[in-house]
Formats: structure tokens, C-alpha cells, sequence
């Protein structure tokens, strides 16, 4: 889970908790369950991976220490967050991470990345209609036949929401026919693309919204429902099923699109 192989920054005894459990937080654990199965299916070595949007570096950090033989480049436009993600780096002791500041459109890279990964950042830049510009910045920054891997949201209408219950607020991703077609203007094929967190999933990050504000030993109660009926949506979730909150998009740098084949 995420956070195990950076639980030496925590104090005791969150670090003995972490080192085993990864983070506790339900949103980011449900986003980890969704990506980690095909980021595992990588090889061990030889890989340059791009972290687009990558934050205080959690993902990029935790990549890094699993897999020492990777290059890990995180991306990103805030330059507090960045500061945090050096920092950890340091404490940390790893030297096949680095961090660079920069929004999507102005980063270039002289070498070309194997895998370009985007954790629930792509969707503001296609709610602001630079959907087609994105996914042409995405080629260009892979090497031939590298792997491009998103999460993103999907559309609201698209998720089946609890009534009464407090919404996630961020705008969602286009169709799967959109996303067809912006990967094959772009030059990609599509491996997967795949919905993620299903009906007992949404209803786990919406009590988990709820919930926040209450006093602790309430948060700390209500906690082992939320997780149960999460991990009980990641193991009963169907192929069938479309109404789900995000987009898991694995796509190759490559030749055309086989929508049909593609989209489950």
C-alpha cells in the first residue's frame, strides 16, 4: 500500500502503523488499489517514469523506494509542495528521484520517458478545454512504445452518488468515446481503460467526506466501516459495471485505436 516504504518520515508510532497499513486515508488507498496492479506489471529495472502532477511526491517517493533501479521524475507546478518532496527525498536517502518545477505545457524532456503517470491531476486541464493539447504534451514527452497510465474522474452523471451525503468537488474526465479518440489523435493505443471504485467505493469516500470535522474519537469509530465496504467494492466490482467514480487509462505510444477491444 502507499506510504509503507516511506514510513521512516513519520514519528513513532504512526511509522510502525504505516510501515505495515501504508497511509489510512480511504481516497488514497482506493486510488493506489486502482493503479498499483499495472504499475507492478512494469519490469523492475531500466524504467524512467514521469509523475505528472506529483504533489508533496507520495506516489513518486514511494515508486522510487520499490523499485531502486527506476529513474522517477515528478512533475509539478507548486513549488511548496515540491519543497516537501525534496525534503522527504533527503530524509529518505534516495538518489534515483528527482523533482521539477513546471506546469504540463511548458515541461520538455531531451530523453524520452518509458512511463508517463498522472494521479487525479489531468481532469483541470480538460475541464479548461486543453484536453487535445494534453495528450499531444503526453507523446511528446514518451519514448516510442511508452506507456502513458492515468486516474482521473469521471463525469458526475457517470458516478451513482449517495443523496444526502457530501460529493467529492473536482470536474470529471471526458467519456470513453472522448478518450478514444483524444489517444488516437495523439498517437496512442489503448490497453485499458477501465472504470474504478464502483457504488460501495463512492459510498466509502462520501462518508469518509461526512465524516471529516467530527471529533476524532467519532472519525476514529466510523474509520472500519468505511474501509470494510471500500475493500468489499475493490473485490466485487464488475466488468459490467459502469456507473464508477474514475478512469484507469493505460495507453501505449503506438498505432491506432481499437476502442471497441479496449473499453470495458
Amino acid at each position: 500500500m502507499l506510504g509503507q516504504r516511506t514510513a521512516p518520515l513519520e514519528t513513532v508510532p504512526r511509522r510502525w502503523v504505516q510501515t505495515v497499513w501504508g497511509y489510512p486515508e480511504i481516497h488514497t488507498r482506493q486510488k493506489w488499489s486502482a493503479l498499483w496492479p499495472y504499475l507492478n506489471t512494469l519490469p523492475h529495472d531500466r524504467i524512467r517514469l514521469l509523475d505528472a502532477g506529483c504533489g508533496t511526491g507520495r506516489w513518486s517517493l514511494e515508486l522510487a523506494a520499490r523499485r531502486p533501479k527506476w529513474s522517477v521524475v515528478g512533475l509539478d507546478l507548486d513549488q511548496k509542495a515540491l519543497r516537501e518532496a525534496e525534503s522527504a527525498k533527503r530524509r529518505l536517502g534516495l538518489d534515483n528521484v528527482s523533482f521539477v518545477h513546471s506546469d504540463f505545457r511548458n515541461f520538455q524532456s531531451t530523453a524520452g520517458f518509458d512511463v508517463v503517470l498522472s494521479v487525479s491531476s489531468v481532469h483541470y486541464l480538460v475541464a479548461a478545454g486543453e484536453a487535445e493539447k494534453l495528450f499531444e504534451q503526453f507523446s511528446r514527452w514518451l519514448a516510442p512504445g511508452g506507456r502513458l497510465m492515468i486516474l482521473a474522474p469521471r463525469r458526475a452523471e457517470a458516478t451513482l452518488f449517495m443523496p444526502g451525503l457530501p460529493r467529492p468537488e473536482y470536474q470529471g474526465l471526458s467519456s470513453a468515446g472522448e478518450l478514444a479518440a483524444l489517444c488516437d489523435r495523439a498517437g496512442f493505443r489503448i490497453e485499458r481503460l477501465v472504470g474504478a471504485i464502483g457504488k460501495l467505493g463512492v459510498l466509502a469516500k462520501q462518508l469518509n467526506l461526512a465524516t471529516t470535522g467530527w471529533r476524532r474519537s467519532w472519525t476514529i469509530a466510523a474509520y472500519p466501516f468505511q474501509w470494510l465496504i471500500s475493500s468489499l467494492d475493490r473485490q466485487n466490482q464488475s466488468a459490467g459495471e459502469r456507473r464508477m467514480l474514475m478512469w484507469v487509462l493505460i495507453a501505449r505510444l503506438g498505432s491506432h485505436v481499437d476502442v471497441a477491444s479496449s473499453v470495458e
